[in-house]
């Protein structure tokens, strides 16, 4: 993953500690990981909802018209 190399490079610079690392590799990854599947599965949840709805609409007026 690019940011555990960004990571890397700045505690190899003295930006981080050996500790700070471990504990971003640790807590933070992971947590950045979970929140951006939540984000992407909430997106599809939504997509479907949207699908549905919309052929709902086309229904509903077809019917309304024929």
């Amino acid at each position: 993953m690019t940011t555990r190399r960004h990571l890397r490079s700045l505690q190899v610079k003295g930006i981080f500690s050996p500790d700070e690392i471990a504990y971003c590799k640790r807590v933070q990854l992971p947590l950045r990981q979970a929140v951006h599947q939540s984000v992407r599965q909430l997106k599809l949840e939504t997509l479907d909802r949207e699908r549905k709805i919309k052929k709902l609409v086309s229904m509903l007026k077809g019917n309304k018209n024929g």
